[in-house]
């Protein structure tokens, strides 16, 4: 596969296409929560928002609908990415126009007092989200609370304590020409691409003649074992298991992981689904995936079961994992994950868009391509593979568990006195349920001697 590079400071690729009429675009940028601190934590993600109004600029929502396009942000651990969807025609016009947002923010006071009551809101809705929140806090616990397992959203006190100020210091510091990366794909025309060079030029004319140098070293985080356990109000235990893994750098190693990660409980037919699911009904979803940073990172392992069966999960996960350091992965299992890995990167770059993101994070991570990526998947041996079993399971692993109400029981509660009515009746509610999380079932009445 291979893709032009158009501009350096910024990195400009350009990925042609034989998609005809669409042209997908991003600028991703080199900084989230990993670069935040606990006095700052949520300013890479509410940037993002406030970035996106602009005084004396066209409006975004309007432009787009025009024009039948689509845009979008979203901050990530590692960077922040502001992108779009557009017809060819409107592309240079599309580009001109979310570009200089992204490069010269004008929001203002009102802009981030609104963004903040809706970052607010995000906040909310995720803080009910226990899946999430478990996953989480294993990364917290993992990596000794470093920024990379912060909070995206942020916190409310660090929300509510950013100003204008803090915003604008923090753009000027990471949104540089040699921190970010656009990334082009369509079918485009020389003096389409011709234009698109001198817009960035124009865009970066004044930031030049700043100091080029690399914003965004972030210490490397350590990583521990052990097990911790948070009770919570829930009908479920959810639990996360973390082992240590790879950078998204070390490219050959992420390979034999991703054929680990299908084997372990990245299909129907894996390790764990079979143990637990389809051999014990321990369980109803789980699944396992790889937490690829640029300082390193993890293989990971979610699910959730009745809180009486905690013990049972905790243990069958151990002996299988067991059986898979001493037998390794079936002939047929392998074969499959090695299929499974070649149709995800074919149907990956089958969408314009997804091709985007693939290219944009190799450039902006400086990751290698494999100048024949199949052929490559095809050539990992099973030794290979176990070779890397060893390395990732031989070591303990972190495991959080929020741990719910361990049954819930019916119960009578006592009549409450205000419940007695006028007339001298009274009545007796029965709850199925605990105190906390109750549904009326029954309604008796009577009257009151």
């Amino acid at each position: 596969m291979s893709v032009i590079v158009l501009h350096d400071s910024p990195k400009v690729i350009y990925d042609k296409t034989d998609m005809k009429g669409i042209v997908s675009f991003s600028l991703m940028v080199k900084t989230g929560v990993s670069n935040e601190s606990t006095d700052n934590n949520g300013i890479s993600h509410l940037l993002e928002h406030s970035i996106l109004r602009g005084q004396n600029k066209p409006p975004l929502n309007e432009y787009f609908d025009s024009i039948g396009g689509k845009y979008n942000a979203f901050t990530a651990r590692e960077y922040t990415c502001y992108y779009a969807k557009v017809l060819t025609e409107d592309f240079l016009n599309s580009f001109s126009i979310l570009a200089d947002y992204v490069v010269n923010p004008t929001f203002n006071e009102e802009d981030l007092r609104i963004e903040k009551d809706i970052v607010l809101e995000e906040f909310l809705q995720y803080e009910d989200d226990l899946v999430q929140k478990t996953k989480r806090n294993a990364l917290a616990y993992a990596t000794h609370n470093h920024p990379i397992s912060f909070n995206i959203l942020g916190e409310r006190q660090t929300l509510e304590s950013i100003d204008l100020t803090d915003l604008y210091l923090y753009h000027h510091q990471y949104y540089r020409p040699n921190n970010l990366v656009i990334t082009i794909s369509g079918d485009l025309t020389q003096e389409d691409l011709d234009d698109t060079k001198k817009m960035v030029n124009r865009l970066y004319k004044d930031q030049r003649a700043m100091k080029e140098s690399n914003f965004c070293n972030v210490q490397g985080f350590t990583k521990k074992a052990g097990e911790k356990n948070e009770r919570i109000l829930s009908n479920k235990s959810y639990i996360c298991q973390l082992y240590p893994g790879y950078s998204r750098l070390d490219t050959e190693k992420v390979l034999s992981l991703g054929i680990i990660n299908y084997a372990l409980a990245g299909s129907r037919t894996s390790i764990l689904n079979n143990t637990l699911r389809e051999t014990n009904g321990y369980v109803y979803n789980l699944y396992s995936y790889p937490l690829l940073f640029d300082q390193g990172g993890f293989l990971g392992f979610f699910t959730s079961t009745t809180p009486s069966k905690e013990k049972e999960v905790i243990q069958v996960i151990k002996e299988s994992i067991n059986q898979l350091i001493e037998k390794g992965i079936s002939n047929t299992l392998f074969n499959s994950a090695k299929k499974s890995l070649k149709s995800e990167y074919i149907f990956q770059l089958e969408s314009i868009q997804n091709r985007m993101f693939f290219h944009g994070e190799k450039a902006l991570f400086s990751e290698n391509y494999f100048d024949n990526f199949e052929q490559r998947i095809d050539e990992i041996s099973q030794d290979e593979v176990a070779t890397i079993v060893k390395e990732i399971f031989m070591n303990e692993p972190v495991t959080y568990i929020m741990s719910g109400e361990k049954n819930i029981k019916r119960k009578i509660y006592p009549i409450n006195r205000s419940l007695l009515t006028n007339e001298g009746r009274f009545f007796i509610v029965r709850i199925v349920g605990n105190k906390y999380n109750g549904v009326i079932t029954s309604l008796w009445k009577g009257e009151n001697d």
